[in-house]
């Protein structure tokens, strides 16, 4: 309820049923039916919606504030990036001596992406947990 609220007066009565479902739908972390994609311009252009990626949406900020807490889908995201960094640290740390190039992490992690493993690895390195050795050919990364 106090989601619509700050939507405001003005742009709630420019909202159709589809509308309020769609909100819904985004609130808990569910994916969109394509029939409602239709009406996503619309909820875009009024600001209630930001897209973060393709085919990725949330309620605008501003609607954020008032509802409890941490939406449900940050708090999914930032418990898998957590789990995923916990993993690719133990791997590097169980191989310590001889450190791990990228193509081997690559290997030992298919979910990832070439980007993911790259990115957690750079927030690794700038915690001070893992440090970067040998050449640009074959970059190995070790445990600190």
């Amino acid at each position: 309820m106090k989601l619509l609220e700050r939507v405001g007066q003005e742009q709630l009565d420019t909202l159709d049923p589809h509308d309020f479902l769609i909100l819904g739908l985004i609130t808990s972390g569910k994916k969109l039916p394509a029939e409602l994609h239709p009406r996503l311009p619309h909820l875009l252009e009024r600001g209630i919606l930001n897209r973060t990626g393709p085919g990725k949406l949330i309620l605008s900020k501003r609607l954020y504030s008032s509802t409890a807490g941490v939406p449900a889908r940050t708090a999914k995201r930032d418990a898998a990036r957590t789990q995923k960094m916990a993993l690719l640290r133990e791997h590097i740390t169980e191989n310590q001596s001889t450190g791990r190039s990228l193509q081997d992490i690559m290997l030992v992690f298919p979910e990832f992406t070439r980007n993911q493993i790259q990115f957690l690895l750079k927030q690794l390195q700038a915690e001070g947990l893992v440090h970067r050795i040998g050449t640009t050919e074959r970059l190995s990364e070790k445990s600190c």
